[in-house]
């Protein structure tokens, strides 16, 4: 790495991450058994409209230009879940 590619930061917390957002959805429906007891199906969706939020960033030297690159690292996209509650 040459000196012209050299990190040089800021003044401490100077920048910020992008936004971090998301959409929960839930539903539950409650039912009965063929026995008579209470039942629930739940539905959800973790980050309903998919956004890749970021949790980390970290620099990649890029062989070929002999640049640095910022990379973002984001997890869960989209987590859908389904549970089924019977009550005693």
């Amino acid at each position: 790495m040459t000196i012209e590619n050299c990190i040089v930061y800021g003044e401490r917390n100077s920048e910020r991450m992008r936004d971090y957002h998301l959409l929960d959805l839930g539903a539950i429906f409650k039912t009965t058994t063929a026995k008579g007891r209470q039942s629930e199906w739940i539905f959800s969706i973790y980050n309903a409209y998919c956004r890749l939020n970021p949790y980390y960033y970290y620099y990649e030297d890029n062989s070929i230009t002999d640049d640095l690159q910022l990379m973002q690292v984001s997890y869960f996209p989209f987590i859908p879940s389904v549970s089924y509650k019977v009550y005693f």
